[in-house]
């Protein structure tokens, strides 16, 4: 199917899910939570940025859940196991949890206005997972869709990583995919940064 064979198939969906927890990171409300609560105070007092601790202790969670992904994918297979793809494909996903974690702190920025974002959370979760290639692979979707994916950050998240790790993509796929993750999590992290110039002067919050 689309060149996917049923064992490249299992490959896939054993990668997949590993790979969504990557990009979760602290998983939904990692920062909204504490915007709710008041604990966010810490941040404003302390001399600490929140962009840095948030990203570290971000990507820390993903860092964990790559020994996972090595560990699995190296158990299934084996001998067969092409260390070289399985390494690019680990770092691409870290890479992509960089970006996602940008976009995450962008839009759980958004609590500085509104009551409650959890909808628009798990709504922003759900077209990077389906328009990423976590539902179906991306080369089930129509030719039209994928080549206006290209240029989002989308197909970079899910499916580049998933298929180097696999062993699936060019090196001219690979650096590509670089080079977008890289423009798009400066974009995100900038749009962040921004927002929150903007509501810091919204919040309020007791206790520390």
């Amino acid at each position: 199917m689309e060149g996917y064979t049923l064992p490249m198939m299992t490959l896939y969906y054993l990668i997949v899910p590993i790979g969504n927890r990557m990009l979760q990171g602290e998983n939904v409300g990692f920062l909204s939570r504490e915007i709710y609560d008041g604990s966010f105070n810490r941040y404003l007092i302390y001399p600490i940025s929140f962009f840095q601790y948030k990203t570290l202790t971000y990507l820390s969670y993903s860092f964990f859940y790559g020994m996972q992904l090595i560990i699995v994918f190296l158990l299934y297979q084996g001998m067969e196991a092409n260390l070289l793809n399985l390494g690019i494909g680990v770092c691409l996903f870290l890479m992509a949890s960089y970006t996602y974690c940008m976009l995450s702190i962008f839009v759980e920025l958004i609590s500085l206005w509104a009551d409650n974002i959890w909808s628009l959370m798990v709504m922003c979760r759900f077209f990077c997972y389906f328009f990423g290639g976590s539902f179906v692979p991306l080369a089930f979707m129509p030719e039209w869709l994928q080549s206006a994916l290209v240029y989002t950050p989308f197909p970079y998240l899910v499916s580049l990583p998933v298929r180097t790790t696999m062993g699936l993509t060019t090196w001219q796929e690979i650096l590509t995919g670089f080079v977008f993750l890289l423009i798009w999590s400066f974009i995100l992290r900038m749009s962040a940064k921004a927002l929150w110039n903007k509501g810091q002067y919204r919040y309020t919050g007791v206790g520390i």
